[in-house]
């Protein structure tokens, strides 16, 4: 059943962030640590503010939290379906310098421009 898979998307994503309700309700401020526990029990449905905290403070996609996607983040998604590693990923999201991310891609498209002439 999907709700029950979303449910427990809601306890494993704050586990795997290293949090109990209690920090989470601490953290968040504006939620108990019971309505965390009514969230992850399917009891009672999270709010629009809940559902913007979470991913955020949880590191997830909220696609991942309400099982839409299997994927914790985008950048699990671009490690797995581009095959980049994480430096690849922090060099193209990296605001700072364009030049470097720009010569990058270049060489990319090259790359992949000579593999498909072969």
């Amino acid at each position: 059943m999907k709700i029950n898979q979303i449910n427990n998307r809601f306890k494993v994503a704050r586990i795997n962030a290293g949090y109990s309700q209690r920090d989470v309700s601490r953290i968040l401020k504006f939620v108990s640590f019971q309505a965390l526990s009514h969230y992850e029990h399917g009891l009672c449905i999270p709010s629009n503010k809940i559902l913007y905290a979470l991913p955020k403070l949880y590191h997830v996609s909220l696609d991942y939290l309400l099982n839409e996607d299997n994927f914790l983040n985008h950048d699990e998604f671009i490690q797995i379906k581009l095959g980049l590693d994480k430096k690849s990923i922090t060099i193209l999201t990296d605001d700072s310098d364009y030049t470097i991310r720009n010569q990058i891609l270049k060489n990319f498209i090259i790359t992949i421009q000579k593999r498909s002439v072969k």
